[in-house]
């Protein structure tokens, strides 16, 4: 590769990045939401077997 096409990559990746890093709340958020209602899920998956045993 060339200088220009480096700097070139350079610069693309430094924005995918910005890109990447702004979503990175959300991706977050939705982590932990999706941890509580498995968490939940499970939870009531052992109430329910305990009262079927």
């Amino acid at each position: 590769m060339d200088k220009k096409s480096n700097e070139s990559l350079k610069d693309r990746l430094a924005v995918a990045n910005q890109k990447v890093d702004a979503q990175l709340p959300d991706i977050w958020l939705q982590a932990e939401q999706n941890l509580k209602k498995l968490e939940e899920d499970y939870y009531n998956n052992q109430i329910n077997k305990g009262i079927r045993d």
